[in-house]
């Protein structure tokens, strides 16, 4: 039994469950790198370029982590998860990244996941790597289980633990209870939670009601990205853009808030894109926020409070007008 390490970060948040499933089928034992801390951080700042983004770095940081105490690295070289449609050229290039720049490494598992211009089975994808290790024979019986398995993400509870001391003031939290707010973001911003420190599971302690892409039907995803006059080349950027067109079009949340990470170039550009929709729905409260490894807590506390108090008045003023009173 050989022990495959994943690290925490990237592509783990979204298939995790795929991965984690198919590797335990070949009757290999599986290790996940720790949630995201402070000590993560740090080594994948020391092992990367400074201007490289902030997931690339705590991915470099999660594999420094998890590489000794592991046989194999599993890093796959993700080039497309769908017909006609890329994912970010960092993750494409990670493995090669992680071989320039941590040193020491060289159990690399990196087979090529590519769905550009024809459906190919998982099978096929992953039989190489079935073959390295040995285990041909269960190829179809885990790649079976494995797709059984990723059916759930959308439905499933991703982790929350953080070492975040994220506490908003008790000033004008009781007018936040029953807000709805829609959080966007890659899945590595959004269910990182050192990352954003802690913001779901705080704005649900408070009684914010949080809705992300998971509360999406993707059959209504799928046919709002069909809507779209220039899809972005990007499949989650397109994600992002239509979960964003259907949460400001449905009226129910009351606002949408945008979780960037600072220097990612997918995000630069659909931030123009996400912000030209919310000037078209300005019922709905908007704000991007962008992270990085400098982001201090207490300034996206204050950010938040300003945000939430500002939709509870706007609430309350609509509350109180008369009918027929104009906007």
């Amino acid at each position: 039994m050989a022990r495959i390490g994943i690290p925490r970060a990237l592509l783990y948040h979204k298939y995790h469950l795929m991965w984690e499933t198919f590797f335990r089928a070949l009757g290999e034992e599986v290790v996940i790198s720790p949630p995201t801390n402070k000590g993560i951080l740090q080594l994948g700042v020391q092992y990367c370029l400074t201007d490289i983004c902030l997931p690339v770095k705590l991915a470099c940081g999660h594999v420094a982590a998890i590489a000794p105490k592991v046989d194999y690295l599993f890093l796959p070289r993700v080039l497309s998860v769908e017909k006609n449609a890329y994912t970010c050229p960092k993750i494409v290039a990670f493995p090669d990244m992680v071989r320039l720049n941590l040193p020491g490494i060289h159990r690399i598992l990196d087979p090529i996941i590519d769905l550009r211009k024809k459906v190919v089975s998982h099978e096929k994808q992953f039989r190489d790597l079935a073959r390295e290790l040995g285990k041909l024979q269960l190829l179809k019986k885990a790649c079976r289980e494995a797709l059984g398995a990723q059916k759930n993400w959308f439905s499933a509870e991703p982790e929350a633990e953080s070492e975040s001391s994220f506490l908003f003031r008790e000033v004008g939290s009781a007018n936040w209870k029953g807000l709805r707010i829609a959080l966007l973001g890659h899945p590595y911003n959004l269910f990182d939670s050192f990352v954003n420190f802690n913001l779901r599971e705080r704005l649900t302690s408070l009684g914010v009601d949080v809705v992300t892409a998971r509360h999406l039907d993707p059959s209504t995803v799928e046919r709002e990205v069909k809507l779209l006059e220039c899809p972005p080349y990007w499949t989650a950027a397109k994600e992002l853009l239509a979960g964003a067109r259907l949460f400001f079009k449905s009226k129910s949340v009351d606002g949408v808030m945008y979780l960037i990470a600072f220097e990612c170039g997918p995000d630069a550009l659909l931030k123009v894109l996400i912000d030209s929709e919310a000037r078209k729905h300005p019922d709905v409260a908007y704000m991007s926020l962008v992270l990085d490894e400098h982001t201090g807590e207490a300034g996206v506390e204050t950010r938040l409070e300003a945000y939430l108090d500002a939709i509870a008045r706007r609430k309350r003023k609509h509350a109180t007008e008369p009918l027929g009173s104009p906007a």
